[in-house]
């Protein structure tokens, strides 16, 4: 039976009825689209009206429940034009709720990935090449994040990360396939297309250049490592420690003095990171550098990070949890690092002038925003706190 409507969501919103894609000439952010694009996202799911109205931001509206309807009338309608009479059924109303009906004669790109991938697993844990077959399957229909198009509300950015995620995680179950059988030339080119896909995750980027070492492709890994601690310090982001690491891994090329391999060496052999501890020895260690500062001129600063905005509790406290990490690995070794509470993050920064410790807290902000899709609804407020006697 001929698919009657093709859904592309990975990369660019498209709908397609045989040769005729709908969304072309189309404004892709029309209400009627969003609506779509939500009800699919939970297909099968009755979606209450109140939960529409606010994820359509139909709420300060004159008439809420008309707005709502209006749109998913242009929905129906739209859909009707294309694909006849039976398109009124996609979407079903049941009471005060609306569902995108999965037992209509769909395809869904998503969907597809999804089986795709774990066909792949299986393959993979069965030892066949069949997996070969089906994960370029998969990464043909990876085309971009989920609705990339779309902004970064909540419901978006849990789906983004999930596929995200999924594909991540297939490329690692490879990695250790092709690892065991020291297929590193193969790895390398798996890893270099998902870097082209998945762009700027530090974890893939390190990872590329460690297959390329293995593979034997010193000059290649020299080139993509000095390219990448470039990207990050032209971005005015702090160099990830998985990252800095691998600088180890390159014989150094200037042989006129060994002042700089020894500085590399010396480096390498400190600890990474903060210096993590409870808020009950960060007052000791706060009451300390007080006394420090009476006889001593190198300044020291606070600063208090609170993870707030419009989100429920949980959602707070695992970004606060996700920005704890960041800064966890990224912080110096001479910084001292707390979390007071479920919101509140408390670092001790020490040898910096105050201009020095503002820019600190530029390369945290904006770290957290490069790592993470944050939503517009969570805020981090953020004080600086000189140290004095």
């Amino acid at each position: 039976m001929k698919t009657e409507l093709e859904i592309y969501t990975l990369g660019r919103f498209q709908l397609i009825n045989g040769k005729v894609l709908l969304t072309e000439g189309t404004n892709k952010e029309s209400k009627y689209w969003k609506l779509l694009q939500y009800l699919i996202t939970y297909r099968d799911q009755s979606i209450s009206q109140e939960e529409l109205i606010t994820e359509l931001n139909f709420q300060e509206n004159t008439d809420p429940e008309g707005s709502l309807s209006s749109a998913v009338y242009r929905l129906r309608k739209r859909l009707k034009e294309a694909i006849g009479p039976g398109a009124k059924d996609y979407i079903k109303t049941t009471g005060c709720a609306y569902t995108f009906n999965s037992q209509k004669n769909y395809w869904l790109d998503a969907e597809k990935f999804e089986h795709l991938c774990d066909l792949t697993n299986k393959s993979l844990k069965n030892n066949t090449d069949k997996w070969q077959e089906t994960f370029e399957e998969a990464l043909e229909l990876y085309q971009g994040d989920y609705l990339e198009e779309v902004g970064t509300e909540k419901w978006i950015w849990n789906e983004r990360e999930r596929y995200r995620n999924l594909l991540i995680s297939v490329l690692k179950n490879i990695d250790d396939h092709l690892s065991r059988a020291g297929r590193f030339e193969e790895l390398w080119q798996h890893y270099s297309r998902i870097n082209s896909i998945i762009r700027f995750d530090s974890e893939l980027m390190a990872r590329l250049i460690e297959v390329l070492l293995q593979a034997g492709k010193t000059e290649l890994a020299r080139k993509n490592y000095e390219d990448t601690v470039e990207f990050f310090q032209k971005q005015n982001l702090l160099i990830p420690t998985k990252i800095k690491k691998l600088g180890s891994k390159f014989h150094n090329k200037n042989n006129s003095a060994p002042e700089p391999l020894l500085a590399e060496i010396r480096d390498r052999t400190e600890t990474e990171g903060a210096y993590i501890c409870s808020p009950e020895t960060f007052t000791q260690i706060y009451n300390l550098e007080i006394r420090r500062t009476k006889r001593e001129l190198t300044s020291r600063y606070t600063v208090h990070i609170r993870v707030t905005g419009e989100l429920e509790e949980a959602e707070i406290n695992r970004w606060a949890d996700n920005l704890f990490e960041l800064l966890s690995s990224q912080l110096r070794c001479s910084d001292v690092l707390c979390r007071w509470n479920s919101k509140h993050i408390i670092i001790l920064l020490s040898g910096l002038n105050e201009n020095e410790a503002e820019k600190v807290i530029e390369r945290i902000k904006n770290s957290f925003e490069f790592h993470y899709d944050l939503p517009e609804e969570m805020k981090l407020q953020i004080k600086l706190c000189k140290i004095q006697d």
